[in-house]
Order: structure tokens, then C-alpha cells, then sequence
């Protein structure tokens, strides 16, 4: 019996701009060869693309070249592959084929409000004798009554030295399964 193994991950912001777009939570997801495909999960939560576009979703811009929040000049434009609205959330997913392995990608999305901030994402190796580095974590320890920011921002200093390839959460950032979780991944410190 064959088993399919879906991982998701936060993505990490490349801060080149003020964010304009109206969508945030990003977050990876490898359900495929994770050295070539990746598909993006966002939540549009306001906003649209401009009439021209048929679908009236935004538009997802890609390269191996950061080209900032200039749409013209990146290589690869998609529009959403899917979307569902769950829980108080509109969520978009793009699945990006034929990457080249051990790559970072830079991305950002474009709807009729702006562009968004520039996010990357890495493909993984794809031999086995590379490094491979995942770290997984449980709750984030946020609890309102303690002061628990700066332990919380000093552990993801640590773990950023550790140049891991994917960082999972679980606990509080998913505790309701909504829009309305205690942790917010767009203030995630």
C-alpha cells in the first residue's frame, strides 16, 4: 500500500517592500518531489486582479532571480490552481512544476490592490548525499498572562542560524483550524 506524505511550512518573507496585496499566511506545501514541485497556499483576504484576467484571481509571479515587486520582469506568471474557502478564509494554492532542484525561488502575488511583499522558497536537493534539515515544533508558547515574546523571537533567531531547509509548527498555530488561531502567521516574530 502506497502512502502519500503532504507536509506544510511557513515561508520565510524577503522584505523588499510594504505589503499591498491583499493576502498573507503563505505557507508551502510538498506534495510531490519536493526537489521540483511545490505548491504555495495564501489567503486572499480582500482583492482581486484586474478585469483582463478571465478567472478574476490574482496573479503569481516567479523566478530564481529576485526582480522585487517589478511583475514584468519575472520569468513565470500562473494564476491560482485552486481554491477554497474554509473557515472564514479564502485560500489560493499554486503548484509550481519543473523547478530545478536546490534552488530558491522568489515569488509574490499581484491583485488589483498591488503587488505583495517578495517570499522565496527553496527546492530541496534532489540526491541523497546532501544535507537535508527539517525542524518540527510543537506550541510556540504564547501565552497571553506571560511576557513570552522575546523567548519565542530568541528561539527563532536560533533556529534561523541553523539554516534548516523547512521549519513545521503545530499547537497554537493551528489550534482552532481557523481564521481566528491565537498565533497569526503574518505577526509570527
Amino acid at each position: 500500500m502506497k502512502y502519500r506524505l503532504t507536509l506544510t511550512f511557513l515561508i520565510v518573507a524577503f522584505s523588499v517592500s510594504i505589503m499591498d496585496a491583499d493576502v498573507r499566511r503563505f505557507r508551502a506545501i510538498l506534495n510531490g518531489d519536493p526537489s521540483t514541485t511545490i505548491t504555495i497556499g495564501y489567503e486572499q483576504y480582500d482583492g482581486t486582479i484586474d478585469p483582463f484576467d478571465d478567472e478574476g484571481t490574482p496573479l503569481f509571479y516567479y523566478d530564481a532571480v529576485n526582480h522585487g515587486t517589478n511583475p514584468s520582469a519575472y520569468a513565470n506568471v500562473t494564476g491560482t490552481d485552486r481554491e477554497v474557502d474554509h473557515k472564514g478564509m479564502e485560500n489560493h494554492f499554486v503548484r509550481l512544476t519543473g523547478l530545478e532542484p536546490g534552488t530558491k525561488y522568489y515569488f509574490m502575488v499581484q491583485d488589483n490592490q498591488g503587488a505583495s511583499q517578495v517570499y522565496y522558497i527553496e527546492t530541496l536537493p534532489a540526491t541523497s548525499d546532501e544535507r537535508l534539515s527539517i525542524i518540527a515544533g510543537g506550541d510556540s508558547r504564547d501565552i497571553p498572562i506571560l511576557d513570552d515574546d522575546v523567548a519565542r523571537q530568541n528561539a527563532n533567531k536560533l533556529v534561523a542560524k541553523l539554516r534548516p531547509h523547512a521549519v513545521m509548527f503545530g499547537g497554537d498555530m493551528t489550534l482552532t483550524d481557523d481564521a481566528t488561531s491565537p498565533i497569526d502567521i503574518d505577526e509570527w516574530p
